[in-house]
């Protein structure tokens, strides 16, 4: 099971094995473009009937979202709320990824508000509570830096899913923690250049890109 990430020709692709990487990073947002097919796609559309079909129904794309869904919570996102990197075949890989959390959330409320199942909207305040509970610095819970460029975009996709949470599921406390985190970005920017480089706890200097 699982959805896999690999630079394979399609049509003579490798046999996949066991060991093959099988990612967070992949399977939630996999889920999460099934719903939105699943939320965009007409209705009564028929099935597909050529080998490699180019489209397909819109409760084909729920099941699927489901169906990954199940597999990708089970395995790498067992217990707490916290979500794995992904598996080589054996148990979770966990390293905290905020990308990671929050497509899980995500994924999460989008089928909590398809299906209006419990489970879902149970598993992304687990995964929103995991996140302000371990990924974070200070009592402001100040999001921690992952190193790297693509860190501000890890914050940007955290802050694209967030708000399903304060909305669609009535969170509103987490609103103070999104105004902190937006202000201590604002307060430590470069003011010359009024950018902010990642680290929200940190300064900006005018050398920083």
């Amino acid at each position: 099971g699982g959805m896999l990430w690999e630079w394979q020709p399609i049509a003579k692709a490798n046999p996949h094995k066991e060991v093959d990487f099988r990612s967070a990073f992949i399977n939630f947002p996999t889920v999460i473009a099934a719903c939105l097919l699943h939320q965009s796609v007409p209705e009564g559309r028929t099935a597909p009937t050529s080998t490699r079909p180019t489209r397909q129904t819109k409760e084909w794309y729920l099941e699927k979202a489901i169906e990954i869904y199940d597999w990708a919570s089970k395995t790498l996102a067992p217990t707490n709320g916290r979500v794995a990197d992904g598996i080589h075949g054996g148990g979770p890989e966990y390293s905290d990824h905020l990308y990671n959390q929050a497509t899980y959330i995500g994924a999460s409320c989008l089928l909590y508000k398809l299906t209006g199942e419990n489970k879902y909207r149970t598993n992304a305040l687990n995964g929103t509570r995991y996140v302000f509970n371990n990924m974070v610095n200070g009592t402001n819970k100040i999001l921690n830096y992952e190193n790297g460029y693509e860190q501000g975009v890890y914050a940007a996709i955290f802050a694209q899913y967030l708000p399903m949470v304060v909305y669609d599921l009535g969170q509103k406390t987490y609103l103070t923690y999104i105004q902190r985190n937006m202000q201590k970005a604002w307060d430590n920017r470069d003011q010359v250049r009024g950018l902010q480089a990642g680290n929200f706890n940190k300064k900006t200097s005018e050398t920083d890109v």
